[in-house]
């Protein structure tokens, strides 16, 4: 397959680049101030200047292609004016029309793209927008064209489809109407996006694309998670990095973009795979608005009913200039799991809280600050798997039999200030942000004590990183034929992290006074990064790019470790203290990529690009290295993205091709002394194709399918691989089918149905090649299906929704059997959720 995709690349005789994407101006959202008259006076020029005067006088975002208005003149606009009409001047005579993308960004498009009878269609709202991946509808319109969907993908704002990088986008009313809640639901919309959980709750997972994971080994994250734009999770392996990740409900989410490939030159460390950002939702600086939800929901097999309540609100203080916005929900998950042990029933029940608050500023269209500040918390009573012996439930489908109960709460806080400045020759953005991540988690540990000890063990896990990030980068007005970004970042991260494990009496449960504790762990660290990055884009003729881009990274880390307990033979007073040593460490990583457009609406394009994740050091042991070094990948992509039938057909291929080298693996000492090296390598290879195709007004049709074959090309004897083995937690075939219709019934009301098809190949939980390691489990392949339909008017929509409609029962993740005879613990699929879902507008 993926020499077939190349030959058809090859043969349409690739010349690489990229189309510049003008975009000017950034702030106030254009259906407000679309009713607003003002004085205008743009004289007759070219329309590319005096698209770019009105997105800077009006204060909204203005997407065009270069080539569609190179050479194209204006004969401007004056008179007292809205946004529109001042719109309509510019564009008369040109051949040209304009539609609104998002309440924030207008589109200039050729009239034949477009309805002639209404080019200035006003944005349709949240309830009223067909939000499935990759496109949006305007319901309103009677235009058959899918409107385009604006990404930051590369720190400025542009189409989705002129991006040389595969790019993903989901957006948050997508995610809403499913009640999709937590990473692992928004995997479906992805198909390269694998997402692992680890105790079937949000706050503990492993991301992966594209295949790069060593599976629950892994020592750190190899997809870089963020929030607009600071990264959020630890840097370091100390803290729990390789299975934290923040799981952000969509009510505050204006979309979600993933990133394939190595990220490293724009984003740093952690990107080695690719990226996962949110992107949440500004102010309105003209519109007071307020929004309120309910929800309620029946798991099958719990006990209880599932609730979700929510809340927001703008408000402008000074319009045009200051604006709020607040925001808060919880949602309760309830169990589905009984603990025959304890005689619990549904046991594995949860919360997840959160809440947020916004400030924009804009004394003038040159400048605007933003501040906002976010807190997300989710605690789960229990773990969401079964006890399985060896394949079969081992009493019940739902049933757990850990003595010792299961919990795990994970908080995260997140205070972001943005500053961006216009100077004209250039444009300024400072990003701060601080975030603190906290995660307990409590296991059973008695299937492994209790043959030995007899006494039952419980083990309590906790982490705490507190993380400062800031990044200042310029860059030139994106209009000029050259483009460039220029930036420096820095990152200071301490943590704080250890293990308790508790000795109990089985009659009595408490803790035994010769024995407790087995174990108590201390462990602080510090991780400190320093980089500078730039890119540079030439456009060498109009529909021709080139792009390259460099990013120096240099990172300082220490560590310490204190340990004491029955199973160390020392007291608290006689902790031992294990030296690390002090690491200190520097890498380059670069990119090179470029596009050429056939036409408007056809891009071929390449890429080749780097990406790390950082060393760190070992416990000073015989036979193992003092420390170990960056693990690195190489990408190769090319791509076509391609739009047909007047945009209402859109067809994107990808096939790549990355190197992993150096990776982090796990040794063992001849003493039993586990460490981690560079001694890994593999490689990955595959194929994603993205549709969606617009057959009439309202309906929307998306399919995407990822092949992806990854797998070690050294043996790591210490993970149980040998040269050849797939990498874990990756199918090769994975994909999504979405469907999106949404029909006018009487007056304003609207009827809508969604569903959400994704299939999962078989995979392994680890490498499978040696048999004298144990823990691989081969997972069968499952699919899923979610639907949604419902009923929208302006301010009030209703919505039925059913996750996993089948009821599928599968295994997502099995932790191994704690000892001789125990059962493993298997991580099943939340099984079917039926819930009713109302939201008002005012």
């Amino acid at each position: 397959m993926i020499q077939l995709v190349a030959g058809v690349v090859m043969r349409l005789g690739l010349v690489l680049a990229s189309l510049c994407l003008s975009v000017a101006a950034v702030s106030a959202p254009p259906s407000a101030s679309a009713a607003m008259t003002r004085t205008t006076n743009i004289p007759a020029q070219q329309l590319g200047p005096a698209l770019r005067s009105l997105a800077k006088e009006r204060g909204f975002q203005i997407v065009y292609s270069s080539k569609e208005v190179a050479q194209v003149n204006t004969a401007g606009a004056t008179g007292e004016l809205t946004a529109d009409e001042a719109l309509t001047q510019l564009l008369a005579g040109t051949g040209l029309t304009y539609r609104h993308l998002d309440a924030n960004t207008v589109t200039v498009m050729p009239a034949a793209a477009a309805e002639p009878s209404s080019p200035a269609a006003p944005p349709a709202s949240d309830s009223n927008r067909s939000s499935l991946q990759l496109a949006r509808m305007d319901s309103g319109s009677s235009s058959q064209a899918p409107e385009e969907v604006v990404v930051t993908a590369q720190k400025r704002t542009e189409r989705l489809q002129d991006v040389p990088v595969a790019v993903s986008a989901v957006s948050g009313q997508a995610l809403e109407s499913t009640h999709a809640t937590s990473l692992a639901d928004y995997a479906a919309y992805v198909p390269s996006l694998q997402v692992t959980s680890f105790l079937g709750q949000p706050g503990q997972v492993n991301l992966a694309l594209r295949g790069i994971t060593t599976g629950s080994t892994a020592s750190n994250q190899s997809v870089a998670i963020y929030v607009d734009d600071v990264p959020v999770g630890s840097s370091s392996i100390y803290a729990g990095g390789g299975s934290a990740g923040i799981d952000l409900l969509p009510y505050d989410v204006e979309r979600i973009e993933v990133l394939e490939g190595p990220q490293g030159t724009l984003y740093g460390a952690s990107a080695l795979g690719g990226l996962l950002k949110y992107v949440t939702r500004e102010p309105n600086l003209q519109e007071t608005s307020f929004r309120a939800g309910v929800d309620g929901s029946v798991v099958h097999n719990a006990e209880n009913k599932g609730y979700g309540v929510r809340a927001s609100a703008n408000m402008p203080v000074i319009p045009n200039e200051l604006a709020f916005s607040l925001s808060a929900s919880r949602t309760y998950t309830p169990g589905y799991i009984d603990n025959s042990a304890l005689g619990v029933r549904s046991f594995n029940s949860g919360i997840q809280d959160a809440a947020r608050l916004a400030m924009l500023w804009q004394p003038n269209s040159d400048l605007s600050v933003d501040f906002s500040a976010l807190y997300n918390r989710s605690p789960f009573n229990g773990a969401g798997y079964v006890a399985v012996n060896p394949s079969d439930p081992a009493l019940g489908r739902y049933d757990n039999t850990d003595i010792e109960p299961d919990s795990n709460n994970a908080t995260t806080q997140l205070y972001t200030a943005r500053v961006r400045y216009d100077a004209g020759w250039a444009s300024l953005t400072s990003v701060s942000g601080y975030s603190r991540f906290i995660n307990f988690n409590r296991v059973d540990g008695s299937s492994v004590f209790f043959p030995f000890f007899g006494d039952y063990a419980a083990f309590a896990t906790r982490s705490d990183v507190k993380k400062f990030t800031q990044e200042v980068r310029l860059a030139a007005p994106e209009h000029q034929r050259l483009y460039w970004v220029a930036g420096l970042f820095f990152t200071n991260e301490t943590a704080s992290s250890g293990q308790t494990g508790l000795a109990l009496t089985p009659a009595t449960n408490q803790p035994d006074p010769l024995l407790n504790p087995l174990i108590a762990t201390d462990e602080p660290s510090r991780f400190r990064e320093y980089a500078a990055f730039g890119n540079l884009t030439y456009k060498i003729t109009n529909t021709l790019d080139l792009s390259g881009g460099l990013r120096e990274s240099h990172n300082v880390q220490t560590v310490n470790e204190t340990a004491y307990g029955s199973l160390f033979g020392t007291t608290a007073d006689e902790a031992e203290a294990t030296p690390f040593p002090r690491v200190s460490q520097s890498k380059l990583t670069w990119s090179v990529s470029s596009s050429l457009h056939l036409t408007p609406d056809q891009m071929i394009y390449g890429r080749v690009a780097t990406g790390y994740r950082p060393g760190g050091a070992n416990k000073i042991a015989p036979d193992a290295p003092a420390t170990f070094g960056p693990d690195t990948t190489t990408n190769y992509e090319v791509g076509v993205k391609t739009q047909w039938l007047e945009r209402r057909l859109l067809l994107d291929l990808t096939a790549f091709y990355v190197d992993w080298k150096d990776t982090q693996i796990t040794g063992v000492t001849p003493l039993q002394l586990t460490y981690i090296s560079n001694a890994g390598a593999a490689k990955s290879k595959g194929a994603e194709l993205a549709s969606k195709w617009v057959p009439l007004r309202g309906l929307d049709v998306g399919f995407n399918v990822a092949y992806t074959e990854a797998y070690l090309t050294i043996d790591a004897p210490g993970l149980g691989g040998r040269r050849g083995d797939p990498l874990p937690s990756t199918p090769k075939f994975s994909g999504s089918m979405t469907l999106n219709y949404l029909h006018p019934l009487v007056n304003d009301l609207n009827g809508e149905f969604a569903a959400v098809w994704r299939y999962v190949g078989a995979r392994n939980t680890a490498f499978p090649g040696s048999e004298d390691v144990g823990g691989n489990y081969r997972l069968a392949s499952y699919t899923t299906l979610d639907l949604s339909a419902g009923v929208t008017t302006g301010k009030w929509s209703t919505r039925l929704f059913v996750r996993n409609a089948t009821d599928r029962y599968t295994y997502l993740f099995v932790l191994p059997p704690g000892g001789d005879g125990s059962p493993s613990s298997n991580v099943i699929l939340q099984p079917r959720t039926v819930g009713l879902s109302v939201d008002v507008r005012f």
